[in-house]
């Protein structure tokens, strides 16, 4: 998917002039929300965003807006767009956004907030929409703070990797099916040509072979991945699947299933722990390990209960 790399992310004031973007209005927002449907909710946003197939930038945006925003505060939105380079050089939502959502909500909200599995209502909408927004703008805030920290040597040198984050992070990667392709073609072809232990090797540490490994993925990626449904709140189910029973649908043999699971999935628990630990000196949650989606990267499906899975990140899947 093309994306203009450079451009502005919708600022938080525009559309909620009253909301303050610190993490204490974040923790207010999000520990209202049920952890688990506001982490399913969220992947599917950013599958919606970061995701592949024949839809424009404009119209996940749109889709994304309609599942969240009311139409007045798509009005001001669409007022501060049309003020700021148009739609080409203007988001709500982008990958960066979405994966930094993901992380504080594995802290702050609880595991059963007041609003369990009731994305239909406009008030836990309104939550998650404010919340996003905050997100954005936390985000930008850590990337500027990378760029000035220390002397003007340590600046320089902090500079060029702020800036690489911001476009890898901000924007998604390749059409999932073809780094996919490619993945298994450099690994089960010429990895493996050059160096004949990498199966017996990859088969030792994850119990699987190097194509049941990439079978797994597959399956996954033309099973869930393309859905994109116009109502994302009502129909996101589509794009989550049952960890349990899914093998039962492909080739795939329970016990490589259940190993690839294993290796690929984490719990919201998890998720919390690779992120975040706290700070028996000062009780502060302290990122870990920080500005990294390492836990993401290495576990991009989250198992939230026993019949329902997500993939979080098409491109950390791939």
């Amino acid at each position: 998917m093309s994306i203009n790399p450079i451009g502005h992310a919708v600022p938080l004031g525009a559309v909620f002039p009253r909301t303050a973007a610190t993490v204490d209005a974040l923790r207010g927002r999000l520990c209202q929300l049920d952890r688990a449907e506001c982490l399913l909710v969220v992947a599917t946003l950013n599958l919606t965003v970061s995701g592949f197939g024949d839809v424009t930038d404009k119209e996940r945006q749109e889709r994304c807006l309609r599942a969240l925003f009311t139409n007045d505060e798509i009005d001001r939105i669409n007022t501060w767009v049309a003020k700021n380079g148009g739609v080409v050089h203007s988001r709500v939502f982008f990958r960066a956004q979405l994966l930094d959502a993901l992380r504080w909500a594995s802290l702050f909200c609880p595991r059963e907030g007041a609003f369990y599995r009731t994305f239909e209502t406009a008030t836990a909408r309104n939550l998650l929409a404010q919340a996003l927004l905050i997100c954005s703008e936390l985000w930008g805030d850590s990337l500027a703070c990378l760029r000035s920290v220390g002397s003007l040597e340590e600046r320089r040198r902090w500079g060029l990797p702020a800036i690489r984050t911001s476009i890898s992070t901000a924007n998604g990667g390749e059409q999932p099916g073809f780094a996919l392709g490619r993945g298994w073609t450099l690994t089960t072809k010429h990895l493996v040509a050059r160096a004949p232990e990498a199966d017996a090797e990859f088969r030792k540490r994850t119990g699987l072979a190097l194509d049941d490994y990439f079978m797994c993925m597959a399956a996954i990626l033309v099973s869930y991945l393309p859905s994109l449904e116009n109502n994302l709140i009502r129909d996101h189910t589509r794009m989550v699947f049952d960890p349990q029973s899914f093998w039962t649908s492909t080739a795939i043999p329970k016990a490589v299933w259940d190993r690839y699971l294993a290796h690929d999935s984490q719990t919201p628990d998890q998720l919390r722990e690779g992120f975040w630990r706290d700070d028996d000196a000062n009780g502060i949650h302290a990122w870990n390990p920080p500005g990294s989606y390492k836990p993401l990267r290495e576990r991009p499906i989250l198992v939230v209960d026993e019949h329902r899975a997500v993939v979080v990140d098409p491109v950390f899947l791939t």
